[in-house]
């Protein structure tokens, strides 16, 4: 996680970059991924919460694409 208020999204086998989730204008303190998202219907999901008093929820338009996270 990033301080400037950014998310990094990484490739786990090849722990590169993929893409900057940008929202917050504070540091991202927390993290969450829904697990019963990506199955069925639902896209990937994750909610990050800032130090900015903020909730973003990101969703991960193409899930065979890791950088289409886009925020919601």
């Amino acid at each position: 996680m990033e301080q400037k208020g950014g998310l990094v999204v990484e490739r786990r086998a090849e722990l590169r970059e993929v893409q900057t989730l940008e929202g917050h204008q504070d540091r991202v303190w927390g993290l969450a991924w829904n697990p019963t998202t990506g199955a069925g219907r639902l896209p990937p999901m994750l909610a990050s919460c800032s130090g900015d008093r903020t909730v973003r929820i990101w969703v991960q338009e193409d899930p065979r694409n890791p950088s289409s996270w886009e925020c919601r």
